[in-house]
């Protein structure tokens, strides 16, 4: 029998860095971790969101070791590498790779209105060179289930195991089976709303890391709510160096 490890990281302890441009809010870093074992730790090494005023640049410097998934939640967002531009909206993925030192620049495409992005980083043992997009199913036609937002995630990168999006009515509930892998954990982040998730409640900025489950249930617990899931494999390598 599996033992289930499961720890809640609240919106307020979530790390801010704020400019008059960018507003940086960190779900994962060093006070943030969830071990699967004593001996193994997790390849999901960064979650944070990103608000961006009209027509303002971020720059993020690229570690190799990582691969980065930019998420727009609200709006679009042009990302912009050394060897590749390229304009995504919600119901779009861009995942992000170099084997040497670069960096990524983000850039709000809009005169007169705010953009908000999810930046998803994950450990990688083998360094890539990539730039690569993908247009998910439209979540509004699918309620109170989660889809698929990135298709074929481990030619990119093996420690991604799945990463899904789900869009739910008030009350709106599913049970989403988990991989089974003990070498795995699960990441569930609130978007917008609130959720009850394995017996959790979960608001809006919440994010839940489970360790060893073979499923998660999970109820909607207010309108258009938004949740996103990440399954990751673990590494016996040390990935906290890569956490803020």
């Amino acid at each position: 029998m599996m033992n289930t490890q499961a720890h809640i990281f609240l919106d307020q302890n979530r790390i801010i860095n704020e400019t008059a441009t960018c507003r940086k809010q960190i779900s994962l870093h060093k006070e943030n971790v969830l071990l699967p074992s004593p001996k193994l730790y997790n390849t999901l090494t960064g979650l944070q969101e990103i608000m961006l005023a009209p027509s303002a640049t971020e720059t993020i410097a690229l570690n190799k070791w990582l691969t980065y998934i930019v998420l727009p939640v609200e709006g679009a967002i042009t990302c912009a590498t050394i060897v590749d531009q390229t304009t995504i909206a919600a119901g779009q993925v861009c995942v992000i790779g170099a084997k040497a030192s670069s960096d990524l620049i983000l850039k709000n495409p809009f005169n007169d209105y705010l953009v908000n992005v999810l930046i998803i980083t994950v450990f990688n043992n083998r360094p890539t060179n990539v730039a690569y997009t993908y247009t998910y199913n439209n979540v509004n036609q699918y309620i109170n289930s989660l889809i698929p937002v990135l298709a074929n995630a481990q030619l990119f990168n093996k420690n991604i195991l799945g990463i899904k999006l789900g869009f739910f009515s008030g009350r709106g509930e599913t049970v989403n089976p988990l991989i089974k892998n003990t070498a795995s954990t699960t990441t569930v982040f609130v978007i917008q709303g609130a959720f009850e998730v394995d017996g959790k409640l979960l608001h809006q900025g919440d994010t839940l890391l489970v360790c060893n489950a073979p499923h998660l249930e999970m109820e909607a617990l207010s309108n258009h709510a938004i949740l996103l899931l990440m399954e990751t494999l673990s590494t016996k390598i040390n990935t906290t160096h890569y956490l803020y």
